[in-house]
């Protein structure tokens, strides 16, 4: 209950900053990505969903955000969500589900981009949901990253932080993910503050001369 009453006050906050108080250009960016969430359903594409198709689509994804070719992106996030979805009602369960994530997790990065917080916690969640329905370590490792980034842009450092390093920790311990390393889950760089410049004249770890 308290998840659902939770996801419902993000939506409506949501909503409200992209209808009612984002600039013009904003609102049409995001539409997409705001009807999906929602309307929990993306537009057909008239694609085929297999392997291939649906790999083509993240990638595709991934270098529109990469261009900075964000327009193009939110209108197509929907769709390929949906044919990402509609591998998984074939059977092809674990892949379906990496790039669903891997796609929300695109729309999260996006939404951050557009300094739209409240929509990024939203789109954060679903590629949390997503890749907990079976995707591998590493897709959920990244996913709560981007949870983790969502509550740090709300101003909740210590959840931020908790959650990015609880979900380090767990890809640590998993030794069925491929290419466990240190530095793959860099929560500390995203939640721990910048340093403190010292004030002139002072050095840290210093004492002055006589």
């Amino acid at each position: 209950m308290r998840r659902r009453n939770l996801l419902a006050g993000l939506a409506t906050t949501a909503a409200t900053t992209v209808l009612g108080t984002a600039p013009a250009s904003a609102r049409t960016t995001l539409s997409g990505p705001e009807d999906l969430l929602l309307h929990r359903h993306g537009s057909a594409s008239g694609v085929e969903p297999t392997p291939h198709s649906v790999a083509a689509a993240l990638a595709a994804s991934r270098r529109e955000f990469g261009a900075c070719r964000y327009d193009a992106l939110a209108r197509a996030l929907p769709a390929r969500i949906a044919l990402a979805q509609a591998l998984g009602r074939q059977g092809a369960a674990e892949q379906s589900a990496t790039t669903v994530a891997e796609l929300y997790n695109t729309a999260t990065r996006l939404c951050i981009k557009l300094g739209e917080d409240g929509l990024a916690a939203v789109t954060a969640d679903r590629a949390l949901t997503a890749a907990l329905s079976g995707a591998g370590a590493l897709t959920i490792a990244e996913a709560h990253r981007m949870v983790s980034s969502a509550w740090r842009r709300q101003g909740h450092y210590v959840r931020a932080t908790d959650v990015a390093v609880t979900a380090a920790q767990q890809l640590a311990a998993d030794r069925t993910a491929p290419h466990r390393r240190a530095n793959a889950f860099p929560s500390r760089e995203i939640c721990t503050p910048p340093p403190r410049t010292p004030p002139p004249g002072k050095e840290t770890g210093t004492r002055p001369r006589n």
